[in-house]
């Protein structure tokens, strides 16, 4: 039975990512004669919270004008940021930074109008005890067709089509993922 390989550090520390570990030629490594550390990605990550994502926007801002100020130059959220990807209400604003390319004024301004229109609690039938504490919990379900008509009303207001396939072909711009979850499948 041939024997395990043996780990190439020694038992009292193992390297981090980013120190050299010893090599030992009996140790095949993962690429011969080479060792560089894994580039640094960075990842924003936006919650979900309808009508409080405004809020995930202003904190935003505020981080990103202390980073604009540290480095000297002001940059976006797609240029800081490797990857922005969201759930629900977080991922609308996730594809508006990364992939339609807005400055967080222009996505607060966006955001605002769309939130006007999906998540008013008279836009979804009477005002009954349950329907407004879920309104404010953000736990209601929303009618998706003022959702789709804010959306592409944005994607019109960029000069996009209102089918215009969302995949970037620059492959080192910024990536954008939504999660999301089907009607059928979610709680309620």
């Amino acid at each position: 039975m041939p024997s395990s390989p043996r780990p190439n550090v020694g038992a009292a520390q193992a390297p981090s990512a980013f120190t050299r570990a010893p090599v030992d030629n009996a140790v095949p490594q993962r690429v011969p004669g080479k060792f560089e550390p894994p580039k640094v990605r960075k990842i924003l990550s936006l919650d979900g919270g309808g009508v409080r994502g405004l809020s995930i926007i202003m904190i935003l801002k505020y981080i990103m004008k202390n980073l604009n100020r540290q480095r000297g130059t002001a940059l976006h959220p797609w240029q800081e940021f490797d990857m922005i990807g969201g759930t629900s209400t977080g991922g609308i604003i996730a594809i508006m930074l990364g992939r339609l390319r807005m400055s967080l004024d222009e996505c607060e301004e966006a955001y605002k109008t769309l939130s006007k229109k999906i998540f008013s609690a008279t836009a979804h039938g009477n005002a009954n005890p349950r329907r407004i504490y879920d309104f404010l919990k953000a736990n209601g379900k929303f009618d998706e067709r003022p959702l789709e008509e804010s959306i592409r009303d944005t994607l019109w207001g960029r000069n996009l089509a209102e089918n215009e396939l969302l995949q970037e072909r620059d492959s080192e711009a910024c990536k954008v993922f939504v999660c999301a979850t089907r009607a059928e499948n979610s709680a309620g």
